[in-house]
């Protein structure tokens, strides 16, 4: 009996008859008064409301940084994660990675390790072989190449035109430099070991950036931070060896203060400076995780 009386009552509705004409013309079928037995439409869904996004440099500490509000007597455990080439290869396994980093800061401080994306590097030191040969036309093609990579890698995960313009500037930024260095080169047909050292290293220097707009875009602080700044070596290039002590300093220095903000640094792999800071020497290839343990 009560739904006949509630059906009744939205039959006589202001809104229903409003809606028909016909019912406020006593045309339609039925009753005398001109009212439709029909069923009620069911009333449409109300969306869900999005997230609001926000330029990453406008974020500060996200949801993982209210785990442990216990203060500096509590100290988090440290997570150093290492994604190699594969695990960023392109834009869906870098958001991956991302996401694998972003499950983590939720219980640890963690500090990520990058390498370029995959065949980056084969595909530098071709270029600095290229520039031994005089070769500028190839030169060209490799750089249009992996520009047009990473610049579709950076379109597809950063939604924000603001944010995806500036890691596009960046990398422009570093193409440009890196390509004239090749090019400079090829004029005299001579890559000393030093130029060799930047050239191979680019692609390190190019990902991290990305990662690092990626995991802000996901709500997680973060820095891109190059491995000179960290890493010390001896004076072997194409091939050097960290210095323990002085890169356990300088870790310590740079990446202390950001893990107390709750912010995750993202290190560029593959790479380390003279104590004295005036060179770049790469590492040996795959040992760039050697200086990064666990506190």
């Amino acid at each position: 009996m009560q739904r006949k009386g509630t059906s009744r009552a939205n039959e006589e509705s202001p809104l229903n008859t409003a809606a028909d004409p016909h019912r406020r013309n006593g045309n339609g079928n039925g009753n005398g008064n001109g009212h439709h037995h029909i069923a009620e439409p069911a009333p449409n869904p109300v969306p869900v409301p999005k997230r609001p996004h926000r330029p990453f440099h406008q974020r500060t500490a996200g949801p993982h940084a209210k785990v442990y509000s216990l203060g500096n007597h509590f100290r988090r455990p440290l997570a150093v994660m290492k994604f190699g080439g594969t695990s960023v290869g392109d834009a869906s396994r870098i958001l991956n990675a991302a996401g694998i980093v972003r499950d983590a800061a939720y219980s640890s401080d963690v500090v990520v390790v990058v390498s370029a994306m995959a065949g980056v590097t084969n595909k530098l030191i071709e270029a600095a072989n290229e520039a031994e040969a005089g070769n500028r036309a190839r030169i060209a093609e490799i750089f249009d190449e992996l520009q047009s990579r990473h610049a579709q890698a950076a379109c597809e995960l950063i939604p924000s035109v603001f944010d995806r313009n500036l890691i596009l500037q960046k990398m422009r930024e570093l193409f440009h430099e890196t390509e004239t260095l090749c090019t400079s080169a090829a004029a005299v047909r001579k890559v000393t070991p030093a130029q060799r050292d930047m050239i191979a290293s680019l692609g390190e220097r190019v990902c991290a950036p990305l990662v690092a707009a990626v995991l802000a875009d996901l709500g997680v602080p973060s820095e891109s931070i190059s491995a000179v700044e960290l890493i010390v070596t001896d004076s072997n290039h194409g091939g050097a060896e960290p210095i323990a002590a002085p890169t356990r300093t300088r870790c310590e220095n740079r990446l202390r203060p950001l893990l107390g903000q709750n912010v995750v640094p993202i290190v560029t792999g593959y790479l380390g400076a003279s104590p004295e800071g005036a060179r770049r020497f790469r590492l040996f290839r795959h040992d760039s995780r050697r200086c990064h343990r666990r506190r």
